[in-house]
């Protein structure tokens, strides 16, 4: 009980004030608070009278020792990776949108290419893409620019300074000005997972510029799980799958 009072306490002040510290704070006295009077009530109940302030307050102790510690347990930063050098191949746009994008390429084996390019889009969101996936190699040798990039968030890309700005629109508006970018007017897709989400999204706004898309145990693409969009599934049209 001490423990969801506490919780509460803190989730409560929280949307008050955005300092650590403070709402924190609160919630421990909260529970501690708590906990002395659960402990002097049980005490009671127990038949210790004359010691109740004294044992309730013991055990008070010893319980907010084990929630500070625990606190500090839970809240004490992981020790700093130390920045790596990007490999070679990696590659970085810097995007109208504000976006700095890692990417990494694998050129078409018919050079130029009149194929549209193929873009992976990973999952997530928030992971790294982590290089091209298997079967990009393959594209790439039957002619296609094959890409794969880091989103907004995620690997080598801008970490944005504000959370509220990491929105299925701002991914939308990133994969446009990366299109743009390459000067195709067609994109292929491949989107999983999230990417499978992402890619139904952008399908939705530019529907001219999908020439295909793959989807690879897509995420969820209905408003409910993103409300700063619309629904996509009225923009698309019943296809026939083919190999």
């Amino acid at each position: 009980m001490a423990i969801v009072a506490g919780g509460l306490a803190a989730v409560v002040v929280a949307y008050v004030v955005d300092t650590p510290s403070l709402f924190l704070g609160i919630g421990l006295a909260v529970a501690v608070g708590v906990c002395f009077l659960i402990s002097r009530w049980g005490f009671r109940m127990a038949g210790v009278r004359r010691a109740t302030v004294a044992a309730a307050g013991s055990s008070t102790a010893v319980g907010a020792a084990i929630v500070a510690l625990a606190a500090a347990t839970i809240l004490h930063p992981f020790p700093s990776q130390p920045n790596s050098e990007a490999p070679a191949a990696v590659r970085y746009w810097e995007l109208p949108t504000g976006s700095r994008i890692a990417f990494v390429h694998t050129p078409a084996a018919d050079v130029p290419s009149r194929k549209p390019p193929v873009i992976f889009l990973h999952g997530g969101p928030g992971t790294p893409g982590e290089g091209i996936p298997i079967g990009g190699a393959e594209l790439a040798a039957r002619g296609y620019d094959v890409y794969a990039y880091d989103q907004v968030g995620g690997g080598r890309s801008t970490r944005l300074g504000d959370v509220t700005d990491y929105t299925v629109r701002r991914q939308v508006d990133d994969l446009e000005a990366i299109r743009r970018r390459l000067g195709a007017d067609q994109l292929i897709l491949i989107g999983r997972s999230w990417g499978g989400s992402l890619t139904a999204q952008y399908i939705a706004a530019h529907p001219d510029h999908v020439a295909k898309a793959v989807f690879v145990a897509p995420g969820a693409i209905w408003p409910e799980a993103f409300p700063d969009t619309r629904s996509p599934r009225r923009h698309m049209t019943t296809c026939r799958a083919s190999t």
